[in-house]
């Protein structure tokens, strides 16, 4: 399995998530406002154990950081665009909670929904918006197949 494998059914699901317009696996140039509300997806940082698998398999965890852009920070009425963010803290939770194994998602073992940080400032290709950043932990099985066999 890949990363940007992992990154295109993130997309796919939070484009199921009601007021989602767009979700993007990998990051675009920029975002257009009739894109949004929208999600980027990044791959964060791993962890790997050779040795609970197998000779031959890695059992790798990693974070993915899935950040909503909602509207730029200039937009509305004060506060009005964090109040916007608020609905997408429980409905993001759910849609991941729901999917344990990311919609059966070959070797993925479990994707656990590990919390968001609130609605806050998020900056993207020197704009400012106002969003939320969630993270989700992917634990997957990996086959390596090793050149040496040392």
């Amino acid at each position: 399995m890949s990363v940007s494998t992992v990154k295109a059914r993130l997309a796919e699901i939070e484009e199921e998530i009601a007021g989602i317009n767009r979700a993007y696996a990998q990051s675009p140039l920029s975002l257009p406002a009739s894109d949004l509300p929208a999600f980027v997806n990044f791959a964060g940082q791993s962890t790997h154990d050779w040795r609970s698998a197998g000779s031959d398999t890695d059992s790798e965890t990693r974070l993915y950081l899935l950040r909503l852009y909602v509207a730029p920070l200039s937009t509305g009425q004060p506060g009005e665009v964090e109040r916007l963010c608020e609905p997408f803290l429980t409905s993001v939770r759910d849609a991941f909670a729901a999917r344990p194994s990311l919609g059966r998602l070959t070797s993925v073992q479990m994707a656990v929904f590990l919390g968001d940080g609130g609605p806050a400032v998020l900056l993207y290709g020197g704009t400012r918006y106002v969003g939320v950043e969630f993270k989700l932990q992917v634990m997957e099985l990996v086959r390596v197949i090793y050149a040496d066999y040392e």
